[in-house]
């Protein structure tokens, strides 16, 4: 039996009848799937990834005890997590932090493990500016150059390259629409040497 099916079966056992070893199968079962979609977020905010552990462990419990089984419950545990995850950022966001936050970090090649790393961060106003800042240099470059500046401000949206090469009327991400990402990240790199000197 897939992974997908026996997920559905327990979420859908403990759903109907609260059975305790089914959620508990079900939640081992999730544990590789949790830490993998921790490691994501973190590494893409920062966020500890102990804080994401904890919040998704409880969105496998929300998803399954509402689980009634019109739909995958990886697809309902996904749908939890982007909700939390948003709210935890916006958590952080939030909060009135120093200047320098202490982080974890492991190294994987067991030889070197640093257990404590200041990391500079900026204030939400700084980050506010920076991102304005951002934004108009990119709105400037397209007044120059239309299509590569619509490539560089999909990029940074955080559009995916399939989103992109759709933009450009391909169906996937070719080689013509690498070609023409790499030409615009090339061209703004130009323009902000040029602009900057």
């Amino acid at each position: 039996m897939d992974l997908d099916k026996e997920l559905d079966q327990l979420a859908l056992q403990f759903n109907k009848t609260g059975d305790e070893n089914a959620f508990n199968q079900l939640f081992e079962k999730m544990k590789p799937i949790v830490r993998k979609q921790a490691l994501k977020y973190h590494y893409s905010t920062g966020i500890a990834v102990e804080e994401y552990e904890s919040i998704f462990a409880e969105e496998v419990w929300k998803a399954a005890i509402f689980y009634d089984g019109t739909s995958r419950f990886l697809q309902r545990f996904y749908f939890h997590i982007k909700s939390a995850q948003t709210d935890l950022y916006r958590y952080h966001k939030s909060q009135k932090r120093s200047l320098y936050k202490e982080e974890s970090i492991d190294v994987e090649n067991g030889d070197i493990v640093l257990d404590q790393v200041a990391i500079q961060q900026t204030s939400t106003e700084q980050e506010y500016l920076d991102c304005q800042e951002v934004e108009k240099k990119i709105h400037d470059f397209e007044r120059t150059n239309e299509r590569h500046g619509k490539v560089i401000k999909l990029l940074n949206f955080g559009c995916s390259n399939q989103d992109i090469a759709g933009v450009f009327g391909r169906n996937k991400y070719d080689s013509t629409v690498r070609n023409i990402v790499n030409r615009a990240k090339e061209k703004f790199k130009k323009y902000l040497i040029e602009t900057v000197s």
